[in-house]
């Protein structure tokens, strides 16, 4: 596949590069907000305040300019990498022999032509946003967290561990599953195919009836495993709010005891809950 990315190379090196950036800009973010607490407002100082405030806008805004460029060149390379491949392929096709014809049904030939090259210029799109963006925000947070408070970040000793652990469970299981409905998909375009190639025969013989019972069975195995795998991957979301909420009335707790003693300012707390969403969400 590598070779229908290569034209788009630059492209996905420009998205890299504009991921990271953005990532990085959102992180500075709260550090601004963080002076701006223990600095302008516990000083009164009105121009500082609006200084710092002016500043946080222009890196928002820098920010948004790099999540538009990381976009727009996710999305030049993946669908340029898409048409690439789907153009391969159908030229492959076309000079199958019999025996391969034979080997693989029509039906998984569309699915191969249609969802699955969906699926893997989706991939590249989401992987130049998603896995630079992720890795980014996750180890920089963390870095950030610690140079805050280092006897804070040990709550991320019990929180990030326990959600990967949970997004591993799940993932294992939800996998097979969509193994499962690449093919009941195969099995109900081929259904489809055959309805319409054979679609005089099917009225000549009255066989509408067989044939949409036919069609409903397929139909229904895929919606139920569908169903099955992709309500296990929603399950997801509330183990990592559970956890995510757990950490930070962690922190809340401790935090706040370090805030009243003294050892940690009011304005970093609130930065430091701030990076355990961004990496939480990261992970």
């Amino acid at each position: 596949m590598t070779k229908y990315m290569r034209p788009y190379a630059g492209w996905i090196a420009l998205g890299i590069g504009c991921s990271a950036a953005e990532a990085i800009f959102e992180l500075l973010i709260p550090l601004v907000m963080s002076d701006i607490v223990d600095v302008g407002i516990a000083t009164g100082d009105q121009g500082y305040i609006l200084r710092k405030g002016i500043l946080m806008v222009v890196m928002a805004m820098v920010s948004l300019a790099f999540g538009l460029g990381a976009a727009a060149c996710s999305a030049t390379a993946g669908m340029g990498f898409g048409a690439g491949l789907r153009a391969a392929e159908y030229d492959h096709i076309q000079e199958y022999a019999f025996s391969n014809i034979e080997k693989f049904s029509t039906a998984s030939l569309v699915t191969r032509l249609t969802n699955d090259v969906n699926n893997l210029q989706m991939t590249l799109m989401f992987g130049m946003r998603l896995l630079v963006r992720a890795p980014v925000m996750l180890v920089c947070a963390l870095f950030l967290s610690i140079r805050i408070s280092r006897q804070l970040s040990n709550v991320f000793l019990v929180a990030l561990p326990l959600l990967a652990v949970s997004v591993a469970l799940i993932l294992s299981k939800a996998s097979p599953l969509f193994r499962s409905m690449q093919e009941k998909t195969d099995a109900l375009n081929l259904v489809v195919q055959e309805d319409l190639t054979g679609i005089r025969v099917v009225k000549s013989f009255v066989r509408e009836d067989h044939e949409r019972e036919k069609f409903a069975k397929r139909n229904q195995d895929l919606r139920s495993n569908a169903q099955r795998a992709f309500g296990m991957v929603v399950i997801n979301m509330p183990i990592m709010m559970l956890i995510v909420y757990g950490t930070i009335i962690a922190v809340m707790w401790f935090g706040g005891q370090m805030v009243f003693a003294g050892s940690l300012e009011a304005g970093k707390l609130i930065t430091f809950f701030t990076y355990i969403t961004q990496i939480m969400i990261s992970l």
